[in-house]
Formats: structure tokens, sequence, C-alpha cells
């Protein structure tokens, strides 16, 4: 993005009472923790899906795989 765009922090509402959030697997703390948009640091679109960074709540640096070819992808190793 130029210099004075939107990026995707600024697309996030913090101030409604609905915080998006997600729950994650920690591989460093062995716990499922609810994590906020405060703690995702990137968001990369490709075929995959979209990859998402973020730090849990113990400090571990974490990352997921979402969104549709994500979930077509889970399908397709399932069926198998």
């Amino acid at each position: 993005m130029g210099s004075g765009g939107r990026g995707w922090r600024d697309t996030i509402d913090d101030t409604s009472e609905e915080a998006p959030v997600f729950s994650h697997h920690c591989t460093a703390c062995d716990r499922t923790q609810l994590i906020f948009s405060s703690q995702v640091t990137g968001l990369t679109n490709d075929e995959l899906g979209i990859a998402v960074s973020f730090r849990c709540w113990c400090g571990a640096e974490q990352a997921t795989l979402t969104g549709k070819g994500a979930r077509l992808a889970r399908t397709a190793a399932v069926a198998a």
C-alpha cells in the first residue's frame, strides 16, 4: 500500500462491543488461548488462504492458516 493508505489494522473497529477474536492452541505453552486483534502481527493472502501471524499470551510467535483455501485444503486432506 502506498503512504496514506488504510492498512488492515485500520479496518478493525476496537470500539465495538464485538471484538474479532479466534482461538488457537499454542505450540509453546500447550494451551488453547483466545487471540485478539491487538495480538495479530501480520496477515498474508495467497493461494492457500490467509496466513495470520500473532503473539500468544505466553509471548511466543505463532501462525495459523485460515480462509476458503485453507478450508478446501483441510477438506481434501480429510477425504484422502
